[in-house]
């Protein structure tokens, strides 16, 4: 069977052209590979079953493809273990895989669900990934004596379609000259209004015609998914001006994850149970407070703020959520 897995693998990989190709394109090319050609079906009880199943019938569920995925880059030359999770309640295993040097993991499970994509990521990633996506965590609770993980992001694990283009991360220098540009088209002092950005306030005690109105993919997340106005408008607009109009969403409640050019969603007035709505993004991230780029914060007349500050004790008391495009 062993003889067959790596004949079938070599064939593959002969098709496919990757002599010479970087390890991490040669990881890509393969990835795609498996995630377009191996047709959901049953798994087997055996890694090599597994392997050879999907190989030679171009079928089967997460482990058949995390198992393929397994013998094609073994084939190729990368360096690569299984792992399987410590937690007693689940049999999941899948893929550490070392690229220059580093060992990622890579896991044909999550695609299922939302729209993250296991390939080339951290220890960090796949954790924050199970708790914004599942609300808990347990098939990557890692044994001990596993090589050490590479702690920098390569890829942010979304993309529209799960085998489809994996971007690239945006640094944190990066975000922060996009944020530079947006300031000044969008100045403190000004107002967001009557179609873009203008010296005139609005009057929400007499009326809310004079908002201005942005459609982005972000107000999917919302109760509400329609389109976004005031506070909501401006904050996906800076989302998408950054991150770009196709970057994926996500949602998740813990300050600690928080960073610069995600969105905060406050819910309630402080101590009390009274919905009083207000979305800005941030543009600085301390331990005790953030900064803020906002519009209409004194909830009347659409005034644009770079500079506020909210403190994590009063987004906390707020029931305040995330949003994140990274």
């Amino acid at each position: 069977m062993l003889l067959a897995i790596d004949k079938m693998s070599k064939e593959i990989l002969d098709n496919l052209e990757l002599s010479g190709s970087e390890t991490k394109d040669a990881a890509l090319a393969i990835w795609k590979w498996t995630a377009e050609n191996v047709q959901e079906g049953p798994d087997l009880n055996e890694e090599i079953k597994n392997a050879y199943a999907g190989l030679k019938d171009l079928n089967g569920g997460t482990a058949v493809k995390n198992a393929v995925f397994a013998a094609l880059v073994e084939n190729f030359g990368i360096e690569h273990m299984t792992v399987s999770s410590e937690d007693p309640q689940y049999n999941h295993t899948w893929n550490l895989c070392c690229i220059d040097g580093m060992w990622y993991h890579f896991d044909y499970f999550t695609p299922k669900y939302g729209n993250y994509v296991c390939f080339m990521q951290t220890d960090e990633q796949v954790n924050t990934m199970t708790i914004s996506l599942y609300k808990y965590y347990f098939y990557y609770k890692l044994p001990e004596g596993l090589p050490e993980r590479a702690e920098d992001p390569v890829y942010n694990g979304y993309m529209e379609e799960w085998f489809g283009e994996i971007k690239d991360l945006l640094s944190e220098k990066e975000i922060l000259e996009k944020l530079e540009i947006l300031k000044s088209q969008y100045p403190t002092d000004k107002y967001w209004n009557h179609g873009g950005v203008t010296d005139i306030p609005c009057d929400h005690r007499v009326s809310q015609r004079t908002c201005n109105h942005y459609n982005s993919v972000v107000d999917r997340v919302y109760v509400h998914g329609n389109v976004s106005d005031q506070c909501r408008g401006f904050s996906n607009l800076l989302s998408d001006s950054i991150f770009g109009k196709d970057a994926k969403v996500r949602t998740f409640a813990n300050y600690d994850d928080l960073k610069v050019g995600d969105i905060f969603r406050i819910m309630f007035i402080p101590g009390t149970m009274r919905q009083n709505c207000h979305s800005a993004m941030v543009i600085e991230k301390y331990d005790d407070h953030v900064v803020v780029a906002e519009v209409n914060y004194d909830y009347q007349t659409c005034k644009i703020r770079w500079g506020g500050i909210y403190t994590r004790d009063r987004l906390e008391d707020c029931h305040t959520w995330y949003i994140s495009r990274y």
